[in-house]
Parts: C-alpha cells; sequence; structure tokens
C-alpha cells in the first residue's frame, strides 16, 4: 500500500483509541477509501487495508512493538496539533492493538450484485472501502478520515459537492478529521 494510505491509516486508528477513551465509544468513528470507479482497486484496497490490520496487530504483540509505536506517535503527534486534550501517547498506545482488532472493514460496492448496507449499531469504528456506491446520498456515520486518491472526475459541480461531505457535521469531533486527496 502506499505511504499516504498507512499514514491515514494510523491517523484513523490514533482518533478511534482516542474516542474509545475520551467518549467511551459513543457514536461511530470511520474512514472513508474511495480510489476509484472500478471495483478492482476497491478489491486491491480492501485487501492491503486487512493485512495492514493483521500485520500491525502481529507487531504490536512482539518484539516491533517499539518500531510500529514510533510510527504511531507521528499521527499522535499530527492529531495532537488539532485536539489538545488527546490523552498521553502511553495511554493510547496500550489500548491500540483493541482498536485496531475492533475496527470492521467493509468493501462497499455492488460488485457481487448488491450494494451491502453498513451496520453502523455493530462496531464503533468502521473502514469502507468503495466508489461510486459510496457518492451522492450514502451517508458515512461518524467519518474522521476520507482517502479519495483519485480524481475529481469531469468536474461536475453536484459531484465534487457531494464529495466534499468530510466538510459536513463534524463540530465534536472535527480536530480528527483529515483528508486525503490527489493534487
Amino acid at each position: 500500500p502506499p505511504n499516504s494510505l498507512l499514514f491515514a491509516l494510523r491517523l484513523f486508528f490514533v482518533g478511534v483509541v482516542a474516542g474509545l477513551i475520551l467518549e467511551d465509544g459513543k457514536g461511530n468513528r470511520s474512514m472513508m477509501v474511495h480510489p476509484s470507479k472500478r471495483t478492482a482497486g476497491h478489491r486491491e484496497n480492501f485487501e492491503w487495508i486487512q493485512k495492514v490490520q493483521k500485520n500491525w496487530l502481529d507487531a504490536l504483540e512482539s518484539s516491533d512493538r517499539p518500531e510500529i509505536l514510533e510510527d504511531f506517535k507521528e499521527a499522535y503527534d499530527d492529531i495532537l496539533d488539532t485536539v489538545p486534550q488527546l490523552p498521553p501517547f502511553d495511554e493510547l498506545a496500550n489500548k491500540l492493538p483493541q482498536a485496531i482488532r475492533q475496527t470492521f472493514i467493509k468493501e462497499v460496492n455492488a460488485r457481487r450484485g448488491v450494494t451491502p448496507l453498513v451496520n453502523w449499531k455493530n462496531n464503533y469504528a468502521h473502514i469502507l472501502v468503495g466508489g461510486q456506491a459510496m457518492d451522492r446520498g450514502f451517508t458515512v456515520e461518524g467519518l474522521t478520515v476520507t482517502y479519495m486518491p483519485r480524481y475529481a472526475g469531469v468536474g461536475n459541480a453536484d459531484t465534487i459537492q457531494q464529495r466534499a461531505r468530510f466538510f459536513g457535521y463534524k463540530k465534536s469531533y472535527f480536530g480528527y478529521c483529515r483528508v486525503f486527496l490527489e493534487n
């Protein structure tokens, strides 16, 4: 996976841990990965994220823990700039495996004939990977990180406005919000 996706994931997981500690996991924290219109790109990103989730959990339970925590500390410091009330890094680091393990990853597209629904009540943290199915009219609860390494398309104003939902009603957790876009 690209380094930008790995950093986006670390930011997301730090925000999930903070939400579990500071807000008792009330509501949702979500990440939207919108790599392309084509489902092959969705599948590739979905598989990358699943592998990263497993690899990070394994590393956090091994002698690689200090190295992986150093990478997460960089994401923590980034969020600390916009969320000054973050708990100390050591406290977050202790709950990081729980946050990563409990995050639900779902491919959201019609590749299998029907776009799957997301049950927001089953999990606090969600990573949704998809394309057109997550465009207009699709609500992502608690969206904090948007990773969208694709072009704006043909520039239709309504499409661009719909994609700009990451600027929406997020006052209570706005400091955790990050957006990754093509230049």
